[in-house]
């Protein structure tokens, strides 16, 4: 090293002005510095390690003794002498003796100055960046004299030398001297050692392989604090300020004290608690303590001893009824127990820990009181924190402790309240409550959160059924139009009848209250006419799609018990095996139009089950969510005031009738008095035809998913008065398209609150939309696992209360009382709330923003999906060993399903690879023939016969991909004549190495992607089988494995990840384009779908098309070609070769006739 050093010594002659001479000492950095390092060479730019530190004097001063001073106790410390130098990839720093000090004088009373502030003057000389490299004056020295006629030293300089109880040292050294110098005595000798003795031991110390594999397996069950603070700010760096002193700082202490805590654990220990009740984790998490890594013997030194020590905080503290205390002692004891282990550098833990989008700091300064020139004066650090950190700083002032917290509005909003909420902790602690008694909740939020956003009340008739308000509309409007269905209409007094009449023949049938009716028709008139003759005999009717497939019908059938099913005569035959009574609504009517029309008598009640609506269900089973009359009322009167529904209206029937979307359109018509508008499933697909639907039926009011919105054309509608869009995350730029001159509203609400619980009108510049305020009678709460209200700002599980709550679960009774759950926050025993498994937090305004699932449950284009469900499915299939499901975004952000399978159907492990490589085992090396090869070894061939099993061997080979050859350690599995297999065992770096060879195996032999296509077919076969279409994945990726977690869960964020190329969209054997009309489809096909390879024969609805998507083609086509296709023509032509033939055919026949004058050489002959 000596000689190297030397080396080093020539290069900063070459490179510098600085004689030989002058090199005082060479020396490695620290890993503290080397990591502080690194991030300015990466960031030249950054500021983040730049420090200032300043004291405020209150005596008079001599300044040219006092620039001596600072000179003398500059060239006594090395650390402010040195110098850095990047040396083959290595950083070195050096001293160097008789260095120019810098100093300079601000006179902000002066008449030259440009500024008086001198916070201003900080930002100026601080806040700068260094060139680490050329810089001579890394360390700069200023005093200061401000508009009061006070003296105010300040030292710049970068982190990488000095810390803020560097300065301090620093300080008083410099009053040592300045007061000597002042009473011309002798300036004593400075004590203690050098920082450059530390940096040898600090080499040694640190990131030691046991510190690795300790932090790593404490960190095994860490996941990063999840915050979603914005509020549309901009980023502004911001802090606030709150002292403690008086009887709170005695009582604290005396607190403390009693439990032998420390002043600095003790508030390491309230931010922990507080952290935890904000992001409410489901895991271990970490803040980040800055702390002095100096030991004893460097007490008195100056120089760069700051650390920043990770200190976790287990899950296991705040979800369980551990005591308060046991939590204090661990946060006192975790550093002592670390030892040796707490030596962890910042470039390690990167390595280690996950990257976070917001890291928690914590920092406990009890050196800020600085003895100079006679006086004891407060030291003030000047530092900018990252702008996606939370500092919490506190500074220990003897008499008082004085807190602050540094943060940005962008990322963390409750800063204004931080401190406030730390203080109220203590308190309570200090009180005596425990852990699950702390609530953090200030007592103006409590009002807002807990009563005023909830004082819903309003009359509504919760004494009658749904039935009844539409039989009170009958009477006031009986020659109104209730609803039409194309060229036919059906009046109030015309279709009360016909329900009546079925209602009574139900009735005879032994339909009442609590009675389910099954009802599976087509749209028309027989599905309203069903719905409430069912109501009004007293029954429930339970909506069964006639699309699903027969097993998800059967299952529904059997499990609801249904004792009777209305349904048509074309649908007889493709219903599931029904024994019970069956009623043909078309074919049977003769029978039940002789029945009275009048109003039948029920013994039917609000507390009365209206209808049961199946859901997707985690288990791989479908739920049925029972509801009643009185939600259904509180809902029917609630969207006629806020729509402001009337006899004027007309109302879309839009969603699918096994959709609880359905009976939201049907209500808020027939109790209104408005007309009901039905439409062809045709009609009904977004584009063209429902464009003219509504135009021709001057529809008002619709209801439909985002999505839906989307892919219609937008056209002035002028009839349309009321859009509200549901059923999943609406984008700003729809508001900005549609709300001119209507009025646009967001609604919100699963089906187990009947239909809808929040709902807001949107405004054109709104950046981000929210899901408003809860509707009439209903109550909203976020709350935390342990069912404590979050601040405003914070996420958690939306909870729901009120009038419109379901039942519960049919034949699902632990379902039924994990998810509705005594309500805390009513005196009503009887009250409950609903566990949605949504995450949303409160804003400012008292709006509710949305923000996604906490669960596996997604929504796609208005479908509530439960993964889990499609997930059961798959694993059901023999060949799957496992199976995720996710939510991808094309770049078009339409979403669709992905299914990553593990399956044993593709030849993905064991690739064919012929090479030869080179066997060794002690000491004897042979050359042997390769046969295949996985990511778990290697099988031989031409292998002698003396090698036996569980030997270890060394493989010399070339991996496919690679240039150079490698050499492989694994063991002998098992010897079969002249082939071995081998079983790897691999370094991590060699182990993704031979993934990445095997990967590049697979592609060149173009094996996977023929196996991929056909068992992605077979599989979305068998799932239409079982599954509803929109349930059936758009996509399968085929896996080695799951990636899991580091506590075994499987990684739904690198599935999400996963390479697309990966991404079998259920192609058939790839054939490119040929024609010009196939590879101008091709290209529209690509950017509707966001899929990169579509051949001639794939199909659109098996590589993630839909019907929504089919409107876009068509929007396409017909701007490419001039050309009009239906919508129905995609569904007759589905593959890209046909749809591109019925293309050519429409523009051929669009040609214009040829004129005489034409030249035969012209024509094209066509042979029929």
């Amino acid at each position: 090293m000596f000689s190297d050093f030397e080396k080093i010594r020539q290069e900063i002659v070459r490179s510098s002005d600085i004689p030989v001479s002058k090199i005082e000492r060479i020396s490695r950095l620290t890993p503290v510095q080397r990591d502080i390092y690194l991030h300015l060479m990466y960031h030249p730019d950054s500021i983040v390690y730049s420090l200032g530190v300043s004291i405020k004097l209150h005596t008079e001063l001599n300044r040219e003794l006092w620039e001596k001073a600072v000179s003398m106790a500059v060239m006594e410390e090395e650390v402010t002498r040195t110098r850095f130098i990047l040396y083959k990839g290595e950083f070195f720093q050096f001293v160097v003796r008789d260095c120019p000090v810098y100093f300079e004088f601000i006179d902000l009373t002066g008449p030259d100055v440009h500024t008086s502030d001198f916070e201003e003057i900080v930002r100026e000389k601080v806040f700068v960046t260094y060139n680490l490299d050329n810089d001579p004056h890394l360390f700069k020295n200023f005093l200061i004299r401000d508009v009061d006629g006070h003296y105010i030293p300040l030292i710049a300089v970068p982190h990488l030398l000095f810390d803020g109880y560097s300065a301090k040292l620093f300080f008083e050294r410099i009053g040592t001297i300045y007061e000597a110098l002042a009473e011309s005595r002798e300036v004593c000798r400075k004590k203690g050692g050098s920082f450059y003795d530390y940096v040898e031991e600090s080499l040694i110390s640190f990131d030691t392989p046991e510190i690795q594999g300790y932090w790593q397996n404490l960190a095994s069950h860490v996941e990063p604090l999840e915050f979603h603070t914005e509020f549309g700010k901009q980023g502004k760096l911001t802090s606030e300020n709150m002292v403690i002193a008086g009887d709170e700082l005695r009582e604290t202490k005396d607190f403390c004290e009693a439990g032998k805590y420390s002043i600095p654990a003790y508030f390491r220990a309230l931010y922990g608690i507080l952290l935890n009740r904000y992001a409410d984790p489901s895991e271990d998490f970490l803040i980040y303590d800055v702390i002095d890594g100096r030991t004893k013997a460097c007490k008195e030194i100056p120089g760069c001893f700051y650390q920043v020590l990770p200190v976790l905080f287990p899950k296991k503290f705040f979800d369980s009824d551990i005591p308060i205390s046991e939590y204090f002692e661990y946060v006192k004891t975790f550093r002592r127990n670390l030892g040796p282990f707490q030596n962890i550098s910042l470039l390690l833990q990167k390595r280690i820990l996950k990257e976070e989008k917001l890291g928690f700091f914590y920092n406990f300064v009890n050196f800020s009181r600085v003895n100079i020139c006679g006086e004891t004066i407060n030291l003030s650090l000047h530092d900018l924190p990252i702008e996606n950190q939370v500092h919490f700083i506190i500074n220990d002032e003897d008499e008082r402790l004085a807190l602050t917290v540094h943060y940005n509005e962008k990322f963390f909003s409750d800063g204004p309240n931080f401190l406030k909420r730390v203080c109220s902790l203590s308190r309570q602690i200090i009180s005596g409550r425990g852990f699950q008694e702390l609530d953090i909740l200030l007592e103006p939020e409590q009002h807002k959160l807990l009563i005023e956003w909830n004082d819903t009340e309003m009359p509504f008739p919760d004494d009658k059924c749904i039935h009844q308000l539409f039989e009170n509309q009958v009477e006031q409007t009986p020659k109104a139009t209730a609803v039409v269905f194309e060229d036919q209409q059906l009046t109030y007094g015309e279709l009360n009848a016909k329900a009546n009449q079925l209602a009574h023949y139900l009735q005879a049938s032994g339909v009442g209250p609590e009675v389910l009716v099954g009802i599976c028709v087509e749209r028309s008139f027989d599905m309203i006419i069903g719905i409430l003759g069912i109501l009004k005999a007293g029954g429930a009717y339970l909506p069964l799609d006639p699309g699903y497939p027969q097993e998800r019908l059967e299952f529904m059938l059997k499990d609801s018990q249904t004792p009777v099913l209305l349904t048509q005569e074309i649908l007889k035959d493709k219903l599931p095996d029904y024994k019970k009574q069956k009623i043909c609504l078309d074919s049977d009517w003769g029978i039940i139009s002789k029945e009275k029309d009048i109003n039948p008598i029920s013994r039917v009640s609000p507390a009365n089950l209206v209808y049961v609506i199946y859901t997707s269900g985690s288990t791989g089973k479908p739920k049925g969510v029972l509801l009643i009359h009185q939600g259904l009322c509180n809902l029917a009167l609630a969207q006629i005031q806020l729509f402001n529904v009337g006899p004027d209206s007309c109302i879309i029937q839009f969603f699918s009738f096994s959709f609880d979307g359905s009976i939201w359109e049907i209500i808020m018509a027939i109790c209104s008095g408005a007309k009901l508008c039905l439409g062809t499933q045709e009609s009904l697909i977004p584009g063209t035809t429902l464009s003219q639907l509504l135009n021709q039926q001057a529809i008002t009011h619709v209801t439909f998913p985002p999505s839906a919105l989307a892919a219609m054309p937008v056209e002035p509608f002028p009839y349309l008065q009321f859009i509200i869009v549901a059923g999943e995350a609406c984008p700003s730029d729809l508001v900005a398209k549609w709300s001119k001159g209507r009025c646009f509203i967001n609604a919100y609400g699963p089906s187990e609150s009947t239909v809808c619980a929040t709902a807001t009108g949107c405004i054109a510049n709104n950046e981000k939309l929210h899901i408003g305020r809860p509707i009439a009678n209903t109550q909203i709460y976020i709350l935390n696992r342990n069912l404590q209200p979050l601040p405003i700002g914070f996420p958690g599980e939306l909870h729901i209360s009120g009038a419109g709550l379901a039942r519960g679960y049919l034949n699902r009774p632990e379902l039924t009382k994990e998810k509705f759950i005594p309500n805390p926050f009513s005196n009503d025993p009887e009250s409950r709330l609903y566990k949605t498994g949504d995450l949303a937090r409160y804003l400012p305004d008292g709006n509710i923003e949305f923000l996604g699932r906490i669960d596996h449950q997604v929504k796609i284009r208005g479908f509530r999906i439960e993964l889990g469900e499609i997930e059961a499915a798959l694993t059901r299939h023999s060949d799957i060993r496992d199976a995720a499901v996710i939510v991808r975004e094309s770049k078009n952000r339409d979403k669709h399903l992905a299914a990553c399978i593990v399956s044993d159907l593709i030849p993905t492990r064991r690739k064919p690879y012929q090479s030869i490589c080179t066997l060794e085992t002690e000491g004897t090396a042979t050359e042997v023939q390769t046969e295949d090869l996985s990511v778990e070894g290697i099988c031989l061939d031409s292998v002698p016969d003396d090698f036996v099993e569980s030997k270890e061997v060394f493989i010399t080979l070339l991996l496919p991909g690679e240039s150079e050859k490698r050499q492989l350690k694994g063991k002998i599995r098992w010897h079969d004549r002249c082939k071995l297999g081998i079983e790897f065992d691999l370094l991590p770096a060699e182990e993704e190495a031979v993934r990445q060879s095997v990967t590049h195996l697979s592609d060149a032999q173009k094996l996977p992607k023929f196996f991929r296509r056909t068992v992605s077919n077979r599989l979305r076969t068998y799932l239409k089988e079982r599954l509803p279409d929109y349930m059936v994945p758009a996509a399968f990726i085929f896996l080695d494995a799951m990636p899991l977690t580091p506590n075994g869960k499987v990684d739904r964020h690198a599935l999400i990840e996963t390479d697309t190329a990966e991404e079998s969209r259920n192609q058939e054997e790839y054939v490119a384009p040929r024609t010009p009309t196939e590879k101008i489809l091709t290209a529209i096909w690509s950017e509707v779908l966001g899929v990169e390879e579509i051949g001639i024969n794939d199909n659109f609805f098996k590589i993630g098309g839909h019907s929504l998507l089919n409107v876009q083609v068509i929007n396409r086509v017909r701007e490419a070609f001039q050309a009009e296709i239906s919508v129905s023509t995609m569904f007759e032509a589905p593959t890209l070769t046909a749809l591109a033939e019925r293309i050519d055919l429409i523009c051929w026949i669009n040609q214009p006739l040829r004129s005489p004058s034409d030249t035969d050489d012209d024509i094209e002959e066509f042979v029929l």
